[in-house]
């Protein structure tokens, strides 16, 4: 099975991507067009609801509307803009999160806020999460896995190359072989349905970004290397 994991897919889209281009999001009528073209089986349906985000504001009822006119061809995630100014605490976000999955939703994105990671807002939402999945077939570093250790939350990726190095396996988080979705499905499964290793892996890839990640310890890092080579 092939799966497109970034799609946006409007009912009814109207406004153009930007001025002059000319081209609008697909409706979902063209995307299944286009994944039959291409072999392509089922798509996640990214909605983009941020002021940033290049398109018109979706509404999460449209997404779900949209994957039950096309069952089996598409997979719903929700969008939470963290600026919502009555959400404050990772008890606020994990109360939305939870109506999500309630309604359907299999997971969260496409996040198109410009906000620092370690700002109160997202810390928050990143602390709501049960585990954090780096699905990448490339990843040069792994940003995103530090992200997810400084709030404590659970990380299972792919073994590509930054979270290959960041990574000790079912130690710090969880590693699974890069294109092998049936390995990375167990792997999260395991960390879901496992409280105690599910603890273990947040606590030490916690400990990890304390150790070697922190603004503090970055900084001193460079200090240290520009007074070296600068002797």
């Amino acid at each position: 099975m092939i799966i497109d994991v970034h799609a946006h897919v409007f009912a009814r889209p109207v406004l153009m991507k930007s001025r002059g281009s000319g081209l609008r999001f697909m409706t979902a009528e063209e995307q299944v067009r286009r994944m039959d073209e291409k072999g392509i089986d089922m798509a996640v349906i990214l909605p983009l609801n941020g002021a940033e985000g290049p398109a018109e504001r979706q509404s999460m009822g449209e997404v779900l509307s949209i994957c039950e006119r096309f069952p089996g061809r598409f997979i719903p995630f929700c969008e939470i803009d963290p600026r919502r100014h009555d959400w404050r605490t990772a008890d606020d976000f994990q109360w939305g999160l939870e109506q999500y999955k309630e309604a359907g939703f299999k997971g969260l994105g496409e996040l198109t806020t410009r906000l620092w990671f370690d700002h109160p807002k997202m810390m928050a939402l990143f602390a709501a999460c049960d585990v954090f999945a780096c699905p990448s077939r490339l990843e040069p570093f792994g940003n995103v896995v530090i992200e997810a250790w400084a709030q404590s939350v659970p990380v299972v990726a792919t073994d590509s190359l930054g979270p290959g190095a960041l990574i000790a396996h079912m130690e710090t988080g969880v590693l699974a072989p890069v294109d092998d979705g049936a390995a990375l499905g167990r792997s999260l499964k395991l960390v879901l349905e496992d409280t105690d290793l599910r603890q273990s892996i947040a606590r030490a890839g916690h400990g990890v970004y304390q150790a070697r990640f922190t603004e503090s310890v970055v900084v001193r890092h460079y200090l240290d290397f520009f007074k070296r080579i600068a002797a």
